[in-house]
């Protein structure tokens, strides 16, 4: 017994410290165990939120984080418990939230991430975005923010779609989409997401939209956690989302078969806008960079934006970063479709731009939706610079614009869309809106555009019978 107070005597007074926080750190986890066989599962919570001990439990947890991690939170998240034992799987979400917080080093991080990403269950994958944000929430990092969301892309990218959606689908096939079970799956991972991002958007949106000197914070290359979550939400309208129906039903209210892909698509529209702040403004951010990179033989191969940023991706292979961390045009010209044909977050919208340089922005977008092979872009592509077009009203085109290369590939890719379209509906809208662009130009400009696109010498005279296409489109 002497020899044993004697001993500890000798100890220097770093030890003594690190012996008595073994020791409490032992004590934690066999209570912990202990209230788990007594299935009082809310006091385990309480020892790290509202006990007198919890800022000292807090404290040491980083002991026994990655036991509390496998033994407890691995293992009794699981489908079953969440069917048959609620109770014990959401102790082990909040204790979850709690570790993943405290936790020090990367390890439970990387592994919530790879859990974003793989599981099957949608319930698992909603706790562990929970545990993800109360971290993101505990550090504020954005690189951490980055990594999260580029997960998430991941794993709806990953998402199997019935083939049709790639082949395009009739009207009367429309009314049928939201009943497909791999539809049903993407739209619940959008709620899903939907609930993850909103608290995310509120914090992101109090970063400045200028910065230094007046500049946007989209030109400006820094990152910044507006700047993620605006290309986050950007991706989510990409595909395969935007091969679905977005379009409202008569009279244009919600209430037809796409009711649940329609409050998806609103609700993200909706907060892109509340993000970018003016849309009109950030089109110019995208026009000016696909005038510079832009290619009138087919598809930008680079996008305007990456998700991920340049040091992180070290870590990925080359070819997951090329597929899954870019956001494609495409998504920036579905996200003009919601706010200008569908008229959602239209009241946003500061009309001081002129019509002019707005189609010309819209063609950048709608031409890239036409270098894509899937129908149901095209659709969306041409209802875009229908709407544009409308707002021309009776003004012309200047003649000049014809050498601007835009308009001779635009007019040019939308002929072999609507010519090559399986859909006999979209190659009538497709021919009704070359007819239309066209006529907006003055005879010389008619010619110059005709003989660029090799069309029949009496194109413009077969189009003025456009009463051949029909009115129902």
């Amino acid at each position: 017994m002497g020899k044993s107070k004697k001993n500890v005597k000798n100890v220097p007074k770093d030890d003594k410290e690190n012996i008595g926080i073994n020791v409490t750190t032992k004590s934690l986890w066999k209570l912990i165990e202990k209230i788990l066989k007594k299935r009082q599962y809310g006091r385990i919570t309480y020892l790290f939120t509202k006990a007198r001990e919890a800022e000292q439990n807090i404290s040491i947890l980083a002991e026994i984080s990655m036991d509390i991690y496998h033994k407890i939170c691995l293992e009794y998240l699981s489908e079953k418990n969440h069917q048959e034992n609620l109770t014990l799987y959401n102790c082990a979400e909040e204790l979850l939230m709690i570790v993943a917080t405290y936790a020090p080093g990367e390890k439970i991080i990387s592994s919530l991430q790879d859990i974003t990403q793989n599981t099957k269950s949608e319930n698992i994958l909603m706790s562990t975005l929970k545990a993800l944000l109360a971290r993101y929430n505990y550090e504020k990092s954005t690189t951490q923010l980055t990594w999260i969301l580029h997960c998430l892309t991941i794993r709806l990218n990953s998402l199997p779609m019935p083939d049709f959606l790639s082949q395009g689908y009739d009207n009367a096939q429309k009314c049928l989409l939201e009943q497909n079970d791999q539809i049903k799956a993407l739209l619940r991972h959008y709620a899903i997401v939907i609930d993850f991002y909103k608290p995310l958007l509120e914090s992101a949106c109090k970063y400045p939209l200028y910065v230094k000197q007046g500049f946007g914070v989209f030109r400006n290359r820094e990152e910044n956690v507006r700047k993620v979550m605006t290309l986050f939400l950007l991706s989510l309208l990409g595909k395969p989302f935007n091969l679905l129906n977005l379009s409202k039903s008569e009279g244009g209210k919600f209430g037809g078969t796409n009711t649940c892909t329609l409050n998806c698509a609103a609700s993200i529209t909706r907060a892109i806008t509340q993000s970018v702040g003016d849309p009109y403004f950030f089109l110019i951010e995208m026009e000016e960079k696909l005038r510079f990179n832009f290619n009138p033989c087919g598809r930008t191969i680079y996008p305007i934006f990456s998700i991920c940023f340049r040091r992180e991706l070290i870590y990925m292979a080359q070819e997951e970063v090329k597929r899954n961390a870019l956001v494609p045009y495409e998504a920036h010209g579905t996200y003009y479709y919601m706010l200008l044909v569908e008229g959602i977050s239209k009241e946003k919208i500061y009309l001081v731009y002129n019509p002019l340089f707005i189609l010309e922005a819209c063609l950048y977008l709608a031409f890239q939706m036409l270098c894509n092979s899937e129908p149901n872009l095209y659709e969306k592509a041409i209802k875009l610079i229908e709407h544009v077009l409308k707002q021309l009203g009776n003004e012309d085109i200047p003649a000049t614009f014809v050498e601007v290369d835009i308009y001779n590939a635009f007019v040019l890719r939308l002929w072999n869309a609507a010519v090559d379209s399986p859909l006999v509906h979209l190659r009538k809208m497709g021919f009704r809106l070359l007819y239309n662009l066209i006529m907006h130009f003055d005879d010389k400009s008619q010619a110059l555009l005709t003989k660029f696109c090799r069309f029949h010498k009496d194109m413009i005279e077969w189009f003025d019978d456009i009463n051949s296409f029909g009115d129902d489109i």
